[in-house]
């Protein structure tokens, strides 16, 4: 398999942890089961929007560190 359809399909997962996360605190907060509207659709576009780079961010710094300790 490819190297960009394996990210891509890394990125979906992720998003989708992301939005399935989100909808369990709204559930788990609320006491009932919700709908996405209103003020919870920006709460998973800020949360796919904030984790996202995040992820990108730590998985560069991470190969940078393993070749860091493995080449030195």
């Amino acid at each position: 398999m490819p190297r960009t359809a394996k990210r891509l399909i890394a990125l979906v997962v992720d998003c989708s942890f992301c939005i399935l996360t989100v909808w369990i605190a709204y559930c788990l907060r609320l006491g009932e089961f919700v709908s996405f509207s209103g003020n919870s659709i920006w709460a998973i576009l800020a949360s796919v929007g904030i984790a996202i780079p995040i992820f990108i961010f730590t998985a560069n710094l991470s190969q940078w560190i393993t070749a860091l300790l493995l080449y030195y």
